[in-house]
């Protein structure tokens, strides 16, 4: 039963991944290659509670001159 319940969880997520991601699949930015990740927060840059993850911007060194 706890098998058969991580597969459904599991067969769930693939489903809804396209909610769940921050991403769409087809956004690549190339000239942030050596950027480092961010962390998924559950609030807008506003500080709004948010239903989905949402990704912060961040700014590298050499942006900052």
């Amino acid at each position: 039963m706890t098998g058969g319940g991580i597969l459904c969880l599991l067969y769930m997520t693939a489903i809804f991944a396209d909610f769940l991601a921050p991403y769409p699949v087809d956004l690549q930015r190339r000239e942030l290659f050596y950027h480092p990740p961010t962390s998924i927060v559950w609030h807008n840059s506003a500080g709004r509670l948010s239903l989905r993850p949402f990704v912060l911007g961040t700014r590298r060194n050499a942006d900052r001159t």
